[in-house]
């Protein structure tokens, strides 16, 4: 395979594959790379420009947040050094990190009889970021860059569990940052972007929005808001 693609790229980035191809080759570490025509940092109709961005090896993931791999600043700066002596001088060149956007799952579930529904929420909660981010617990499986997935894929998902009897109400939210924020979790922190004036009860000014209750739109279809982003599970689902 190797001998059949330096074949075909001679050593000199001219498409996009040839700039994925030679990154893969040459840096074992990165576990996927995807070029990107005419786009920089801010645009994606940028001439002459184009954007890497890389995946970090799945298997060296941090503990802390294992559904966001990132690749350093400084193997970022070397991967550019690297293919920016293969590039024409007038390309302009950028190596960047996939931006990633949580989906949340909040769902009223009957569990069958016999299922203690403490325990099994929590499991069906392990099995969500499973089904959401596969490639976070299975090596091998490819992360898709860009994509979506529909709400109705997951709610036959849940229904297909064996301690699950039946699912009174679904909802999926989608978090990314942008300038349309129509649909998405609210960012906002109470006690940090705004103050309660005064004392409610119960404690409001102890919850967080996304955690202990959600503010935004339900989604039919989740779909990444940019070519660069990659949809991942969140670390917590509710699950009621």
């Amino acid at each position: 395979t190797r001998v059949s693609e330096r074949l075909r790229h001679k050593k000199r980035a001219c498409q996009i594959w040839d700039y994925e191809r030679m990154v893969m080759s040459r840096f074992p570490g990165i576990f996927k790379a995807k070029a990107l025509a005419h786009t920089d940092p801010s645009s994606f109709r940028a001439t002459g420009a184009t954007t890497l961005i890389v995946v970090n090896d799945l298997q060296g993931l941090d503990a802390s947040n294992p559904f966001m791999p990132r690749v350093s600043r400084a193997e970022l700066e070397e991967i550019q050094t690297y293919l920016s002596a293969y590039v024409s001088p007038f390309a302009k060149l950028y190596v960047e990190n996939p931006v990633y956007e949580t989906l949340v799952v909040d769902a009223k579930i009957g569990f069958r009889t016999g299922f203690d529904p403490g325990f099994y929420s929590n499991l069906l909660n392990e099995e969500l970021k499973a089904f959401l981010s596969p490639w976070a617990f299975d090596t091998g499986v490819d992360i898709v860059i860009g994509g979506k997935i529909y709400k109705s894929s997951i709610l036959q998902f849940i229904e297909t569990r064996e301690y699950v009897d039946f699912v009174v109400d679904i909802r999926l939210y989608h978090n990314y940052q942008g300038t349309n924020k129509t649909g998405t979790i609210g960012q906002t922190c109470i006690g940090v972007d705004f103050v309660i004036g005064r004392t409610q009860t119960p404690g409001i000014g102890g919850l967080t929005i996304g955690q202990n209750f959600i503010i935004g739109k339900d989604q039919e279809l989740a779909t990444a808001s940019t070519p660069k982003s990659i949809l991942v599970s969140s670390t917590n689902h509710k699950i009621t």
